[in-house]
């Protein structure tokens, strides 16, 4: 997991463009970090910045995982 203090020198470029650039960086450079590991794993990075936005990629992990618990128990709230 990488939080991204948009604060900080090494976040701010990325954070002053958009909101949520900091956290889609420090996703990239978990997936380039540990590329090996996707033939075998499935990998997700957790990404998320300390005053914005969940990364992309995490958020659509957690929408999709959040989908199947309704699915096993029968609940449709569950995912709330």
């Amino acid at each position: 997991m990488s939080v991204c203090a948009t604060a900080a020198a090494s976040c701010m470029t990325a954070a002053s463009r958009t909101a949520g650039a900091a956290a889609e960086q420090a996703a990239d450079r978990k997936c380039a970090k540990y590329t090996e590991l996707s033939a075998g794993y499935e990998f997700q990075p957790v990404a998320l910045e300390s005053h914005g936005p969940l990364s992309e990629a995490i958020v659509s992990f957690w929408l999709n995982l959040g989908s199947k618990f309704p699915e096993r128990s029968g609940e449709q709230l569950e995912t709330q």
